[in-house]
């Protein structure tokens, strides 16, 4: 009868069937779905009563709350533009440019997340309330 042949010490062999092995990979287990709830609850994030939207045109700067659903058209440099207010969410849903592109950006509700129509010289930006509180302002990998 042939014995099984025996894997040299630093193999890829024994390395794979140690003990050691095992364990990081339970560790990797039970850890990962920690690491995904984190990531998840700390991605999460949404306008609030006390947000504010900075809205900066060619002509002019101004803040407005977001706790009242609204319509609001501003002028921007190639014509007027239409921002819509509604659930602590804005979005840009109208514009003269020609790509369309700050239209098809969707609705922002977090905070520092800017809307943007470079042909008009529009930007919207939603503020954190002065709270004194900062949230989470980088994820690393």
């Amino acid at each position: 009868m042939e014995q099984p042949a025996l894997h040299a010490e630093g193999s890829w062999e024994s390395y794979v069937n140690s003990e050691r092995y095992t364990y990081f990979r339970l560790a990797d287990l039970l850890l990962l779905p920690l690491f995904a709830a984190v990531i998840f609850l700390a991605g999460r994030g949404s306008a609030d009563t006390g947000t504010a939207v900075l809205i900066h045109t060619p002509d002019l700067e101004m803040t407005l709350s977001v706790s009242s659903d609204t319509i609001i058209t501003v002028e921007g440099s190639i014509g007027p533009l239409t921002l819509q207010i509604k659930s602590g969410e804005i979005r840009i849903i109208q514009s003269p440019c020609r790509g369309q592109d700050c239209v098809r950006q969707g609705s922002v509700s977090s905070p520092g997340i800017p809307l943007v129509c470079i042909p008009s010289g529009v930007y919207v930006l939603l503020k954190e309330p002065e709270t004194g509180r900062r949230g989470i302002d980088a994820v690393s990998y």
